[in-house]
C-alpha cells in the first residue's frame, strides 16, 4: 500500500480512537449527574470494595435503590464484581471500580493537527463536552460539600463548638487562592508539574496496598483558571466581549 494511504488510514484510525475514548469519558460522567450515583462513586473510591449491604448502609438507602443505581455502572463496564460466601443472596456480591473507570483522556493541539479539519472540530467539540460534565461532577461534589457544612451549622445549635471540633470537624476542607501575572505563571508550569510527579509516586504507592489496609479518605482537586478568557464571555448577551485587545 503507497506511504499516503497508509497515513491516511493512519490518521481515521486515531480520529476513531479519540472520538471512541472522549464518548467513553462523556457516559461516565453523564452517569454521575446525580447524587446518589456520586455518593456511591466516592464510597467506592474511599473503600475500593464494598458489598450491597455495606453500600446500602453507608448510604442509609435501601438495596433495591442502591442496586438501581449500581446498574448503571455495570451496564457500561465499569464495576468489577466478586462474591463472598453468602449462599447466593445479593449481599454476596462486593463491587469496586475497574481500570475503565480511571481512563482520562487529555487532548493536545498535537492531536488536532494530526487529523484532518472538520474531525478535528468533531474531536473538540466533544472534548468540550466532556470538559463541562467533569465542571459539572465537581460542582455537584461541592455542592455535596456544602450540605456537610449546613449540617455543621445545624448541630452548632444543640451543640457545644467543643463537641462539634472534636467529633465532626478533624479535616476541614481547605482551599488556597493565587492571583499570577505571566511570569508567576511560568514559575507555577514548573513547579506543578513537579507536583504531579511526586503525587503519582504517592498515588501508585498507595494503590499497591491491599484494599482493605487502606481508606482513601481525601481528594485534591487542583483547578487553574484562565480568568482573562473566561470573564470575557457574557452569559446575557450569549457573546463573546471585546476588550484587553483579546479580538482587536
Amino acid at each position: 500500500m503507497p506511504k499516503k494511504e497508509n497515513n491516511s488510514s493512519d490518521k481515521r484510525q486515531k480520529f476513531e480512537d479519540l472520538m471512541d475514548d472522549l464518548n467513553r469519558s462523556i457516559k461516565v460522567m453523564e452517569i454521575l449527574d446525580s447524587v446518589p450515583r456520586i455518593r456511591i462513586a466516592l464510597l467506592l473510591l474511599i473503600y475500593q470494595k464494598l458489598s450491597l449491604a455495606q453500600l446500602s448502609s453507608l448510604l442509609n438507602r435501601s438495596k433495591a435503590t442502591v442496586t438501581h443505581h449500581l446498574k448503571k455502572f455495570e451496564d457500561l463496564g465499569l464495576l468489577n464484581i466478586t462474591r463472598k460466601d453468602a449462599r447466593g443472596s445479593i449481599d454476596a456480591k462486593v463491587y469496586e471500580f475497574n481500570s475503565d473507570f480511571f481512563k482520562s483522556v487529555q487532548l493536545s493541539m498535537d492531536d488536532l493537527k494530526s487529523i484532518k479539519p472538520e474531525e478535528a472540530k468533531n474531536i473538540f467539540k466533544t472534548a468540550i463536552r466532556k470538559d463541562q460534565l467533569i465542571f459539572e461532577l465537581i460542582k455537584n461534589i461541592y455542592e455535596i460539600s456544602d450540605d456537610f457544612y449546613q449540617g455543621i451549622q445545624t448541630l452548632l445549635d444543640t451543640n457545644s463548638l467543643e463537641n462539634i471540633q472534636k467529633k465532626y470537624f478533624k479535616s476541614p476542607i481547605s482551599y488556597q487562592f493565587w492571583f499570577l501575572d505571566e511570569e508567576g505563571y511560568e514559575s507555577y508550569e514548573k513547579l506543578i508539574n513537579e507536583f504531579n510527579n511526586k503525587m503519582r509516586e504517592i498515588v501508585k504507592k498507595s494503590t499497591q496496598k491491599k484494599p482493605e489496609e487502606i481508606e482513601r479518605s481525601y481528594c485534591i482537586f487542583h483547578s487553574f483558571l484562565p480568568l482573562k478568557h473566561i470573564i470575557k464571555y457574557d452569559l446575557r448577551n450569549k457573546r463573546f466581549l471585546k476588550f484587553l485587545g483579546v479580538f482587536d
